[in-house]
């Protein structure tokens, strides 16, 4: 399936929970049960009976996607070319694309191992990487895409400027501050809402304080 200058809205509920109501929709018989499946064993659940619906690949061709956030906040990406391959619910899910934010271009590609499984709390295998401009990211490890999300595993980042990168993101520094060139490897490990790295090497270049 390929689509052409699709506008997709993601939308945020209090609870946390992503609607995308096009996609959950039709999975939801399936996902209903995985979380049964956890439910019932969340130490060792048993995803043998779930179902696997045949899918295939969707590719988006320069679509725009808006991320509403519960609390009203919006992003918009653009140009965003991005192919979609799932050939079933029991397989991997691949995702590899291209898009623009905040006027910057930047290039994704993520694999997840049992996306039903990791949807319904589940931990799966998940492989990722984000290049642009302003930085690059990898990870190598186990993740959930739960709404207490859960990773574990390697993690290498790296900017030139740390200083332009939370500028894109919108991000503050103290005033008379400066933040150059960065780069970090470590086991990222999530639990409770935070983030430990573990085994961390870090270099860094051109960094100066700012006010307090």
């Amino acid at each position: 399936l390929k689509i052409d200058g699709a506008d997709i809205t993601l939308t945020s509920d209090a609870n946390g929970e992503w609607l995308p109501a096009a996609v959950i929709s039709p999975l939801a018989p399936i996902l209903l049960q995985a979380r049964q499946a956890m439910a019932a064993n969340p130490a060792n659940p048993d995803f043998s009976s779930l179902p696997d619906w045949r899918i295939g690949s969707i590719t988006l061709r320069n679509a725009k996607l808006r991320v509403i956030e519960a609390g009203g906040a919006q992003n918009l990406i653009s140009a965003l070319d991005v192919r979609v391959a799932w050939p079933g619910t029991t397989d991997p899910l691949q995702v590899t694309g291209a898009g623009v934010w905040r006027g910057q271009e930047f290039g994704l590609s993520a694999n997840f191992g049992n996306p039903v499984q990791m949807a319904a709390g589940g931990s799966g295998g998940l492989k990722a990487s984000f290049n642009s401009q302003e930085a690059t990211f990898e990870f190598d490890g186990v993740a959930n895409l739960n709404r207490v999300f859960f990773a574990n595993g390697e993690v290498k980042f790296e900017t030139p400027s740390m200083g332009a990168l939370l500028d894109w993101l919108g991000a503050q520094m103290d005033a008379g501050a400066s933040m150059g060139k960065m780069a970090l490897s470590a086991k990222l490990v999530t639990k409770d809402d935070k983030m430990n790295f573990d085994d961390a090497v870090t270099a860094l270049a051109d960094v100066t304080g700012g006010d307090r």
